[in-house]
Formats: structure tokens, C-alpha cells, sequence
């Protein structure tokens, strides 16, 4: 984007200077005055740019050509490797004039874009903001200067090339090659910004970049990591949007870059040869569409307060309350970004999918219960034993069953959001602005927790999921830390679902309520007693057809049976990177404790071992999924809920 500062003729040297990390945070102003006095010079092949040995006076970024980059050990010339469009040489010069550390050579025919230490020097009097610039590049010669690798040979690029993008041909990627610019970034050192535009992609090729963004209150949100072999910034090769968040390097990191431009140069000259790389990009392309709205609401959400906790769980109507306390469970799993990133989903993601799918049972759809119940031992003795008549009031008592399980789990919803959702907005709101461990803190804060397991109305394992969720939050390595999520989801899970134990056996016995207690008035003397003994078997029978046929979960983009193996993360792929294999033990234990078993699927999901099996799997499986922080309704629902209104039409 250029500046109104900035002259059409110098918009090209700009947006050179722009994009380079050295100057990506300089001020617009003292980037246009730098812009305004940057040179363009050619240089003729063979020519010498900078020679080892001579003061440096100037900085210079390759605007076209390749540079050989070579140093005298003794009496042979060393070659350390090149330098071509996009990437510059010579920055030191711009602090001092210390004599340059290589040789530079023009491969070819070239021009470069030059910037005088005067010039630089002149900017940063001029403009108090540069200063910023000169004390990075100051950081930069103390930690970094020695350490730059320069872009190696060509064959070395293709190598890279091929290990990064394997799909594509060995015989075109000397044309990629040719297009890529080698990016050496320091640690901390921003890659681009949220609401930038997009101008390229870049591979890692070592180190880690982070990706973030930042809400409306100013705090950041870590959305993830690029590890060597991922692409960043992908969408700006195929769609002219922003940024929609912002990138810089973890460690000391090396990339390589092809510009929207360079990719359009060669789908042109070269469209059937590049059209299998245009595909490969498209596949990636498509996990970050699918995100972007969840990356936008963590921009904009406010945290959940206790007093939006205890008007939701207060509202007496049944389908109301359901449709807040999802709002609510959405609202803060994105709040616990602030402390855990968005790179992980927590157990209030998977909560919310939970409650929006009890919202089915209380708004009393999707209950086939005849149908079941026609599947039942006793549902042929019924037949010929009771007339017509009879049998038709019993159907019609089957289906007022429908209400009672409506109110069980409106009950449920009410009672897990009202155990589990406080501790976790005063978490949040306690924690949220740590920026060092604080054991002491947290210590005070554990201690609030009601001591006992949870079948003793005890708190226990909610107290040890924030001691996991607080040391992810400082945790550096992003396998330990994910590791770390996902043990405190699986003890709140367990807590959850050893609380609700009792309410679910209510909830999923309704229907037998009625089709026993109504069935003793219906059936002949004889059979009564046949009916009793019968009631044990039946209601397993009931269960294990109700799990099988009944029990669903809806994701973003998933739909899970839950009488069927949990799907894996990708095919020929359990779980995802970083959970493929546990190695926090505690959590490899309890992980192991809870899943044993020939599958995932649940046969019967009134049993708490049953449950827990599929759920820890689940977790696992689709804890990297970042569209599970998308909102669970639309726009529109979204305000009618707020206002206290059941939105019209399907939820």
C-alpha cells in the first residue's frame, strides 16, 4: 500500500523498503522520506557491489538479478552463498562504516535499491519514531549478524522446494527456484501484520514463526505456530484481502517467500507445468478460510463476566436458557484464548457443541421414541395383547414423555453450566494478564475450589484442570503445551460427566417410566409379572438402541454418531501433530485410564466409562481444529438471543 507521501515514481522503492523486516515498522513518513532517497542503480554482470574489506556506506536490496556472496580463507575464494530478488545486503552499513564482511558479485545483468547511511541517518533525526528502527538494527548486529546464512545455491533451493511442495514435479521446481526470495528473520521479528495486505507466501524452512492477533482490548491471542515445512500467509496468492492476523519469529528463523506476483510470472509462462502446485496451495487454502470467522470474533469478543453467569442460569424458561448458556460456553472458550491460545481447543469449545446439541432434546426434536420402543422385547406381547384403543393412548403417553426429558436435561444444562462456568470466568479474569508465572497467585487461587472428588459435590479435578490450563499458558514448547490443554479438557470432562452421572439415567429412563407404569394398566393380570421382570433387560436393551440410533454431536463441519468410532483428525491419521503420542505422563496415564477398550464408540452412554472413552478420543482427535471457536449461531440468532428472544427457524 503506498503513502500519500510518497511519489508515484518512488511507490516501487516504498514498497521495496516496506518489505523488508528491517523496515516493516518504521513510521509511513520516515519511510517515504527513506523512499524518497533511495537510489535504483544497474549493475553489469561480473561487476562488484560491495568488496570485503572496504567501508560499508550503503545498504541495498535486489530488485532484479542474482548476487554471488563470497569470502577469502587464505588464498581461496569461499563461496558463502546468494543474494536475489526481494532479499538485502549490507544493512550493518547503515550503523557504521566498518569494512564489509564479504564480497558481493553480480551474477548477471542486475539492478539494486540503494540507501545511503547518510540518508538512513537524516531519516532517523528527522522522524523521533525511527529510532525504533535503529535500536532493532542494533539488536539485530549484537544477536544476529553472525549467525545469517545467505541464501544458499540453487540446487540447495530446489532441494528445499522439493521437501517442502513434494507434489510438484522435480523438473519445475528450478522454475520456483528462480522465483522464491530467501528471508532470514531474527527472533521476535514480525513477518507481516494483521490488516496488512497480502503480497506473498512463505515456507519454513527453519526456526518457528507465531501467528496472533490481537482483540479490541489490545491483549493478544496466539492462534498457533508455522514449524519448518508449513506455509504462512498463503491466502494472499490467491485472494486480495488483509491480513487477518499477523506473523513474526519464535526463534531465529529462515523462509522462503514467493510473492503474489512471482506465482502470477509463472502460472502465466508456465500454467499446465505449475497447475498441480496451484491445486496443492488451494487444499491448504482451505483449513484457513474455514477459520477466518473464528479469527475475526477473537478480535472483537468481551470476557464473560459472574453477572452474565448467574442471569443466564436464572431465566426460568427452558429454551432460553439452553440458547445463553451456549452463548455463554462459546464465549468462554474464546476468553480462555487469552490465556491458552487459539491454537488448542479447551473443554468449553467441545461444552458448547454439547449444549447446543441438548437444545435439540429441550426444544423436543429429533426424538423418534416410537420407533425405538417398537424395537423393544415386549412390544409384540403389547401388540396382541391390548386393543387398538389402548395402544394409541399409550403412544400418545409416550409422546408427552418427550416433555420430561425436555425438562431432565434443561435441568442438566442448568445445573453442569452453573458448576463448571463460574471457576472459569474468575480464571480468566484473575489470570488473563499473568505475564509471569505466579505460584503464590495461583496457589490463593486453587484454594477457592471445594475440596473432594466430584461424586462428592467436590472440586477437585476442576482445580487441577486450571493448574494445567496455568502452566500451558507459560509453557514455551507448543507439544508440552497442547498436551497440557488437553489433560485439564479431559478433567473437566471427567468432572462433568461424573456430575451429570445421575441426571442422564433420569433424562434417558423417561420413556420407560411411561412405557412401564402405563403398560401395568394395559396388560392382562398374567403378563404383569412377566413385565416386571422384563424392565431390566428392556431398559438395556432401550439404552444401547437410544446410544446407537439417537445419540448425536454436531461440530463445525463434523457430524458424530456417537454409537460409532470417533473420527480420526485426518485419514490415516488419529490425531493430530503434537498429540500423535503423549508424553506428559500424567496425562498418557489418565488418557490410558479412561479410553481402554477395543474402540471409541459408546454402546451405552449411561455409563460413565462408555461415555468417557468416546469423549477423551474425541478431544484428542479434533483439539487442533481451530473452527471449533466459531460462534454457534448466526449473526441474526445471535442478537435475538441476546435480546431474550428463540430465534425463528432452524438452530
Amino acid at each position: 500500500m503506498s503513502s500519500p507521501q510518497v511519489t508515484p515514481a518512488r511507490t516501487a522503492a516504498f514498497r521495496r523498503l516496506q518489505g523488508t523486516w528491517l523496515f516493516r515498522d518504521l513510521p509511513e513518513a520516515a519511510l517515504a522520506a527513506l523512499a524518497e532517497e533511495a537510489h535504483e542503480r544497474g549493475v553489469e554482470a561480473g561487476e562488484v557491489l560491495l568488496r570485503e574489506g572496504d567501508p560499508g556506506d550503503a545498504f541495498y536490496v535486489v530488485l532484479d538479478g542474482a548476487f554471488t556472496v563470497t569470502r577469502r580463507e587464505g588464498e581461496r575464494e569461499v563461496l558463502l552463498g546468494e543474494v536475489r530478488r526481494g532479499e538485502h545486503v549490507g544493512e550493518l552499513a547503515l550503523l557504521d562504516a566498518a569494512p564489509r564482511a564479504a564480497t558481493v558479485t553480480a551474477a548477471g545483468p542486475a539492478r539494486v535499491l540503494e540507501v545511503t547511511r547518510a540518508s538512513f541517518e537524516r531519516c532517523v533525526a528527522q522522524h523521533e519514531a525511527a529510532r525504533t528502527t535503529l535500536q532493532s538494527l542494533v539488536a539485530y548486529r549484537r544477536a544476529h549478524a553472525g549467525a545469517k546464512r545467505l541464501r544458499p545455491a540453487a540446487q540447495e533451493v530446489e532441494r528445499l522446494l522439493g521437501t517442502l511442495l513434494p507434489e510438484v514435479p522435480p523438473a519445475q521446481l528450478g522454475l520456483l527456484a528462480d522465483e522464491v526470495e530467501w528471508l532470514v528473520l531474527p527472533r521476535g521479528a514480525v513477518l507481516f501484520r494483521e490488516g496488512e495486505s497480502g503480497h506473498a507466501v512463505a515456507f519454513v524452512v527453519s526456526g518457528a514463526l507465531e501467528v496472533f492477533t490481537q482483540r479490541e482490548d489490545g491483549q493478544e491471542v496466539r492462534l498457533g505456530t508455522v514449524e519448518p515445512g508449513e506455509p504462512v500467509g498463503e491466502m494472499a496468492l490467491l485472494v486480495n484481502e488483509p491480513r487477518m492476523a499477523s506473523a513474526r519469529a519464535l526463534s531465529d528463523a529462515e523462509l522462503l517467500r514467493l510473492s503474489r506476483a512471482g506465482f502470477d510470472r509463472l502460472v502465466g509462462a508456465h500454467p499446465a507445468a505449475l497447475s498441480l502446485f496451484a491445486r496443492t496451495m488451494a487444499l491448504r487454502l482451505s483449513h484457513a478460510a474455514r477459520a477466518r470467522n473464528a479469527v475475526a470474533q477473537l478480535r472483537a469478543a468481551r470476557t464473560v463476566t459472574l453477572e452474565e453467569c448467574r442471569e443466564a442460569v436464572a431465566m426460568p424458561d427452558p429454551v432460553l436458557l439452553n440458547l445463553n448458556l451456549t452463548r455463554l460456553y462459546h464465549r468462554i472458550s474464546v476468553d480462555l484464548t487469552l490465556l491458552l491460545g487459539a491454537q488448542d481447543a479447551n473443554w468449553f469449545c467441545f461444552g458448547c457443541r454439547a449444549s447446543k446439541t441438548a437444545g435439540a432434546a429441550i426444544r423436543v426434536e429429533e426424538l423418534p421414541l416410537r420407533e425405538l420402543l417398537q424395537r423393544t422385547p415386549l412390544w409384540g406381547p403389547l401388540v396382541q395383547a391390548v386393543s387398538a384403543a389402548r395402544r394409541a393412548s399409550l403412544l400418545e403417553g409416550m409422546d408427552d414423555t418427550l416433555q420430561t426429558v425436555s425438562e431432565r436435561v434443561a435441568r442438566g444444562n442448568r445445573f453442569i453450566f452453573e458448576d463448571i462456568g463460574p471457576p472459569f470466568v474468575r480464571f480468566v479474569d484473575t489470570f488473563a494478564r499473568d505475564t509471569e508465572y505466579d505460584r503464590p497467585r495461583l496457589e490463593r487461587f486453587l484454594s477457592t475450589f471445594r475440596p473432594g472428588p466430584p461424586e462428592r459435590d467436590g472440586q477437585d479435578l476442576l482445580r487441577e484442570a486450571c493448574a494445567a490450563w496455568y502452566e500451558a499458558a507459560f509453557e514455551r514448547s507448543e507439544r508440552r503445551r497442547g498436551q497440557l490443554i488437553l489433560l485439564g479438557s479431559m478433567k473437566i470432562g471427567l468432572h462433568e460427566q461424573t456430575r451429570v452421572d445421575p441426571l442422564l439415567d433420569d433424562a434417558l429412563d423417561a420413556p420407560l417410566e411411561v412405557f412401564f407404569d402405563r403398560l401395568g394398566g394395559l396388560l392382562p393380570r398374567p403378563l404383569r409379572g412377566a413385565a416386571h421382570l422384563a424392565r431390566p433387560l428392556v431398559q438395556r436393551r432401550l439404552r444401547r438402541l437410544m446410544t446407537r440410533r439417537l445419540m448425536q454431536m454436531r461440530l463445525p463441519g463434523l457430524s458424530l454418531a456417537l454409537g460409532k468410532p470417533v473420527p480420526p483428525w485426518r485419514p490415516g491419521e488419529p490425531f493430530p501433530p503434537g498429540l500423535e503420542s503423549l508424553e506428559v505422563a500424567e496425562l498418557r496415564a489418565l488418557y490410558d485410564q479412561l479410553t481402554g477398550g477395543p474402540s471409541s464408540a459408546a454402546e451405552d452412554w449411561t455409563e460413565l466409562q462408555d461415555r468417557m472413552r468416546y469423549i477423551c478420543t474425541l478431544f484428542r482427535s479434533q483439539q487442533k481444529s481451530l473452527q471449533l471457536f466459531e460462534p454457534p449461531y448466526l449473526e441474526l440468532q445471535e442478537a435475538d438471543i441476546a435480546a431474550r428472544r428463540v430465534p425463528g427457524g432452524p438452530l
